[in-house]
């Protein structure tokens, strides 16, 4: 059931003002392989892992070594969208044709026996650390069997996965699943949403937060509630959610980034920078030490970083 639309019009201060972040952009001119940053991990060394059209890149902070087609015989594809480092340290890699795993310097295709039918969309990894795996369906990865098994509870197309100690959520078409030791419970859309493609999950506090083609939807006890974005029309597509290690939820839109904070949104509109800084993101990260990672469809890899304390 759909109450009625929660209009968070009340835009509070700006959530990253220029005086509290530095603004960088790497792109193709900077040694990325390609503008496109469609995935965003970070490892135990502190290397970030990028994903890209055109393969996939590790990044120091100065230099990127990248990895495709061209020099890793594992790669079945260039274009990489999903990873995932799991509590083993292994860097897992979905593709728009194959899965492929990252381990002591060895890259690995996991699907060679069993090749998946259409991208691979997400990871999530439960507190026993079983991974899942989405794509034409919702796979788990068997240890020590090494394969793939569909789950047959969902059935269809998996867009999203999102994870919380020993509960996973899915996002599909018309509709979630929320998988426990309990079982699988489907939750559908309401009916004038029909079309509904859940393509982002994140839950904050007590509410379940839905990114899709149709909009951002808050699920709640039950009740579905649309939610419109200051400055953005109804049903603004949601291109990613982000829920970061101090429990902040990050919303962007195609040209737009939001935080919900206890129930307000902010803007994050104000860090120097050209225009286009905020501009189609579809992945994003906070590393260890605070900074924020930005991947956009259009214009490579940025990062929000606190300037330095000075002394005197």
């Amino acid at each position: 059931m759909l109450l009625g639309c929660v209009c968070l019009t009340k835009l509070q201060a700006m959530v990253l003002s220029q005086d509290e972040y530095l603004y960088r952009v790497w792109s193709v001119e900077s040694g990325l392989p390609q503008i496109s940053v469609t995935a965003i991990a970070q490892d135990a060394q502190g290397f970030l892992w990028l994903g890209t059209q055109n393969g996939l890149a590790r990044f120091d902070g100065v230099h990127f070594d990248v990895f495709n087609t061209a020099n890793t015989p594992a790669f079945s594809s260039n274009l990489i969208t999903a990873l995932h480092i799991d509590q083993q340290q292994r860097l897992w890699i979905g593709t728009v044709n194959g899965l492929m795993r990252y381990q002591q310097g060895q890259f690995t295709r996991l699907d060679q026996q069993q090749p998946l039918q259409g991208n691979i969309t997400s990871f999530a990894e439960l507190s026993d650390g079983t991974v899942y795996v989405g794509g034409a369906q919702l796979y788990q990865w068997r240890e020590p069997q090494a394969e793939l098994t569909p789950v047959a509870a969902h059935n269809g197309a998996v867009f999203q996965l999102f994870q919380q100690q020993d509960t996973l959520w899915v996002g599909a078409l018309n509709g979630f699943g929320i998988l426990t030791a309990d079982g699988y419970q489907w939750h559908n859309a309401p009916q004038n949403l029909a079309g509904l493609q859940i393509s982002e999950l994140a839950r904050q506090d007590s509410d379940l937060y839905l990114g899709s083609n149709l909009g951002l939807f808050r699920w709640q006890r039950g009740q579905w509630q649309a939610m419109t974005l200051p400055g953005q029309p109804d049903e603004t597509r949601i291109e990613l959610l982000y829920l970061d290690p101090q429990q902040k939820l990050w919303v962007a839109s195609y040209d737009k980034l939001y935080s919900l904070q206890q129930g307000q949104l902010l803007l994050a509109d104000s860090v120097q920078g050209p225009v286009e800084r905020f501009s189609w993101i579809e992945s994003m990260l906070q590393d260890r030490h605070g900074n924020i990672w930005l991947g956009s469809h259009s214009h490579g890899l940025k990062r929000l970083r606190r300037p330095p304390t000075q002394r005197f």
